[in-house]
C-alpha cells in the first residue's frame, strides 16, 4: 500500500462557515472509475463548505485512475492499497488516514450539489449528540432531477433493504447510505469500523446497525443532494450474489434473537421464491449465486456469530435493534409504494419506493 504525501485541507474563508468549523475528511473509494473521476472530484472543488481534505482511496485500478488524478485533483490524497479490498475495507484504510473530526464516505460514481457538504455539516452541528450521521437525498446521475433515494430503511422481519423515492422532512432514517453519508469521527470510535467481511453492500447497514444499538440515531437531510450512477462499477450478477449472501449475514449478525427465527423463514421463502422466477425468466443459472451465497454463510457462520457478540461486547450501551429502528411503522407496498403508519405522522402517505438494488 502506498500513500502520496498529504496536502493541506482545503479552506476558503467565504461561503465555508466560521473559522472553527469542523475538519471533514471525504473518503473517495475508487476501483476503475476513471470515467465518473471528473465529475465526481470536480464536483467537490464546488462545495461551498471549503474545511475538508479529499482522500481517494484506490482499490488496484487499472484504468489510469492513479495517474488521472495526481495530474488533474492534485490537493486530493492518494493512497494506494495494490488490490481490490472491496468497499468495506476500502473505506477502512481511509478512516484510518483521516485526520477530520467528521467523516464522510462519497462514492466515486456521484456529483455532489455544491452545497451537499455544507447541508451535512450544519445537520449534524445542529443535531444532538445523540445523532451519530446524517445522508441525504439521492439522484440519478444520468437524470439529475429524477429523485431515485430519500428514506434508507430496512424491514424488521426480513432483512430487506429498501429505497424509497418520497419526497420527506427530515426525520430519523434505520441506515445511512454507504454512497453518502457523514458521521462522527467519536462515534466510529465507540462502535468501530466497516466489517469487511461484506466486502460490498449491506456493510453501511451492519455499521447503522451498531449505532443504533448503542443507542444514536441517523438522520435524513433532503436538503443535502447527490446524483448517482447505480450499480456504476458493479457486475450485476457479482451484486445479485452479494445482496443475498450479506442480507443473511447482516441478519445473522444483527436482529434481536427473538426475530431470528421469523427472518430464517421469510429468507428461505424469499429464496424459493427468488429461485422459481430465475426459472421462469430462462435466467436459472442465477440460482447457483443463491445457493453459494446459501453456503457461504454456514460455512462461515462460527466467524459470524463470533463477530455478534464482539460488537455487543464493545458496545458501552446495548439496546434492541429491531425495536428501535425508527423506520419499522413505515411499510413498502406490493406496488412499489409505502404507508406510513406511525402516531407521529399524524396521516398515512403513500410513495414510490423500491427494494435497495433492484
Amino acid at each position: 500500500m502506498t500513500a502520496v504525501r498529504a496536502p493541506a485541507p482545503q479552506t476558503r474563508p467565504e461561503g465555508g462557515g466560521p473559522a472553527d468549523a469542523p475538519l471533514v475528511s471525504l473518503i473517495v473509494l475508487n476501483w476503475n472509475g476513471l470515467a465518473y473521476l471528473p465529475r465526481c472530484l470536480g464536483s467537490l472543488r464546488r462545495q461551498t463548505y471549503r474545511r475538508f481534505e479529499t482522500i481517494l482511496v484506490d482499490n488496484g485500478s487499472t484504468d489510469g485512475s492513479v495517474a488521472y488524478v495526481r495530474t488533474h485533483f492534485p490537493e486530493v490524497r492518494l493512497i494506494e492499497t495494490g488490490r481490490n479490498l472491496g468497499f468495506a475495507e476500502g473505506n477502512n484504510v481511509g478512516i484510518r488516514q483521516a485526520r477530520g473530526e467528521l467523516i464522510g464516505l462519497l462514492n466515486n460514481d456521484t456529483e455532489a450539489a455544491p452545497t451537499w457538504l455544507e447541508e451535512l455539516v450544519r445537520a449534524l452541528q445542529r443535531a444532538p449528540e445523540r445523532v451519530a450521521g446524517v445522508c441525504g437525498t439521492v439522484c440519478a446521475l444520468e437524470d439529475p432531477g429524477r429523485v431515485t433515494f430519500t428514506l434508507p430503511k430496512i424491514d424488521p422481519r426480513s432483512a430487506a433493504a429498501y429505497c424509497i423515492r418520497q419526497e420527506s422532512p427530515p426525520r430519523l432514517i434505520d441506515y445511512l447510505a454507504g454512497n453518502s453519508m457523514l458521521v462522527r469521527r467519536s462515534v466510529i470510535a465507540e462502535v468501530g469500523l466497516l466489517d469487511p467481511a461484506y466486502f460490498a453492500y449491506y456493510e453501511d447497514t451492519d455499521w447503522s446497525a451498531r449505532m443504533i444499538r448503542a443507542g444514536y440515531d441517523l438522520l435524513y437531510v433532503p436538503t443535502a443532494v447527490i446524483a448517482h450512477k447505480t450499480m456504476g462499477t458493479a457486475a450485476p450478477d457479482w451484486h445479485y450474489h452479494l445482496m443475498a449472501r450479506n442480507r443473511l449475514r447482516f441478519a445473522l449478525k444483527n436482529f434481536d434473537a427473538a426475530y431470528l427465527p421469523g427472518f430464517l423463514l421469510r429468507y428461505a421463502r424469499d429464496l424459493l421464491r427468488e429461485a422459481a422466477a430465475n426459472r421462469a425468466a430462462g435466467r436459472a443459472d442465477r440460482n447457483r449465486l443463491l445457493l453459494i451465497a446459501v453456503l457461504w454463510n454456514l460455512r462461515h457462520l462460527p466467524a459470524t456469530l463470533a463477530a455478534r457478540r464482539a460488537d455487543r461486547k464493545r458496545l458501552r450501551t446495548v439496546r434492541s435493534y429491531n425495536r428501535n429502528l425508527p423506520l419499522r411503522s413505515v411499510r413498502c407496498t406490493a406496488d412499489g409504494g409505502y404507508i406510513d403508519e406511525s402516531a407521529a405522522s399524524g396521516l398515512t402517505r403513500r410513495a414510490a419506493a423500491e427494494p435497495e438494488g433492484q
